[in-house]
């Protein structure tokens, strides 16, 4: 359980009665009642969490009015680590189509049986980027599947 001091705001671990600790200090009180003269319960943030148009990552708590715009192209995120990890994405992006890297065909939609579909994809690099370390590592991050 989390607390949150009255008058300065600092959050801290609850972990027994009697005592609470964060990374710096253990506080010790002889009862409940002086406890509750300095702190309060906190949940965190609330709401959900979106990526603003210059790459930051907010708590929508004060801008629900445009959660349902968010959410039809996909900057809705339930956690902040979610947020987070594809504004990453978003920078790999970036930084493979500075190296060159573009998408050439995208075949028809092939049936599996009635199992799924296989997308033929092709794309491009000029060869320079090839044994570049980091546009192999971007396209892992992109390609190759969650961790």
């Amino acid at each position: 359980m989390k607390l949150r001091n009255k008058k300065t705001g600092e959050i801290v671990e609850f972990k027994t009665p009697a005592c609470m600790v964060d990374e710096r200090y253990s506080y010790q009180y002889g009862s409940l009642s002086e406890l509750n003269e300095e702190w309060e319960d906190y949940e965190g943030p609330k709401g959900r969490w979106f990526i603003s148009n210059n790459g930051q990552i907010h708590n929508d708590e004060d801008h629900e009015r445009f959660r349902e715009e968010r959410k039809l192209i996909g900057n809705d995120f339930a956690t902040k680590e979610e947020a987070e990890k594809v504004v990453e994405k978003l920078k790999v992006w970036k930084r493979l189509k500075d190296k060159g890297f573009e998408f050439e065909y995208v075949g028809k939609y092939e049936s599996l049986c009635g199992n799924g579909f296989d997308i033929p994809i092709r794309a491009a690099m000029p060869p320079e980027a090839y044994t570049d370390v980091e546009v192999s590592e971007d396209l892992d991050l992109l390609f190759g599947g969650e961790e």
